[in-house]
């Protein structure tokens, strides 16, 4: 039986422990990044199974849906055992009849739900296997890339750790501000994803200096086996060098060191999705869940 749990009848540390279990965990469903992500996250749990669903909700002009938490990119069903069709229908058909829209990404091992009112579509991931080491890695690159990396070893690039916050203010007046359209609330919430991912050891955050301070840095998580490229920033110093080929470069060796796969965690602009590609990355794709219960005069309704 799926029982509902509102965020003040969930335990933490058993819900970190069924996750650990399941076959197909991931970072983003850990208890205290969904509390930074959402505060007040409820879930779906499967006493019988072990089964979990995160439900990242907010409300706005009384209205209460579920959203997909700024760089959160999959959550959904997690489990111990193969997800069915069946089982990915139960855990939506579960879901609070009080929220009347969602829009939410789920892992790529929950298939498609079949209930009626929700819809999905595919979005792009892109993924590394790191488990045959950085020389084979290297060999897999583009032709281009390994120009460019070449240039930068020629130029004396040199890649340094860098904190999280100096990581979001670069990001904050550079890549959130050239794609615009993020979500403020949401991306108030780097900076302490970032520093708790960093003291629990589980952040390497990497950058390149230019002549006025920081010109390009990413940030990837390490968890049990799986390297995330959470977010990346460059200024126009920073792309004009080609410093994020030297980035992703570097944190793929320190990645091979103890992790089996790096995820770039997807990118819908082909240009990102190509660079991506060039290391080796190979497509994958995952489900964007989307449902829409309000009364027809209110359906436009946008968060």
């Amino acid at each position: 039986m799926i029982r509902h749990l509102r965020h003040t009848d969930i335990d933490t540390a058993e819900w970190d422990d069924r996750l650990l279990a399941c076959m197909n965990k991931l970072w983003y469903a850990q208890s205290h990044v969904l509390g930074i992500a959402s505060p007040g996250w409820e879930a779906l749990m499967d006493e019988e199974n072990g089964a979990i669903m995160p439900l990242t909700w907010r409300k706005k002009l009384g209205i209460s849906y579920l959203f997909q938490p700024f760089g959160l990119q999959q959550l959904g069903v997690f489990s111990r055992t193969a997800i069915t069709p069946e089982t990915a229908s139960a855990f939506i058909a579960a879901v609070p009849k009080r929220f009347k829209l969602a829009e939410i990404a789920v892992n790529p091992v929950m298939p498609v739900p079949t209930n009626a009112g929700w819809t999905s579509t595919e979005h792009p991931d892109q993924l590394l296997d790191l488990s045959v080491g950085i020389e084979q890695v290297r060999l897999n690159y583009a032709k281009g890339h390994d120009r460019n990396l070449r240039k930068g070893q020629e130029g004396g690039m040199h890649v340094q750790p860098m904190e999280p916050k100096a990581f979001v203010d670069l990001f904050e007046r550079t890549t959130a501000k050239r794609f615009g359209g993020m979500d403020a609330q949401g991306l108030r919430s780097l900076l302490p994803l970032l520093q708790a991912a960093d003291e629990r050891g589980e952040a390497d955050i990497i950058g390149v200096r230019g002549e006025h301070g920081w010109s390009a840095g990413v940030a990837f998580i390490h968890w049990h086996g799986r390297c995330i490229l959470l977010k990346s920033a460059a200024d126009e110093e920073g792309r004009g060098t080609n410093a994020m080929f030297h980035l992703v470069d570097a944190g793929i060796d320190r990645a091979c060191r103890h992790s089996r796969l790096l995820d770039f965690a997807g990118s819908e602009h082909p240009g990102t999705a190509r660079f991506y590609e060039g290391f080796g990355a190979h497509r994958s794709v995952y489900l964007r869940l989307t449902m829409n219960d309000l009364p027809f005069w209110l359906k436009p309704f946008k968060r």
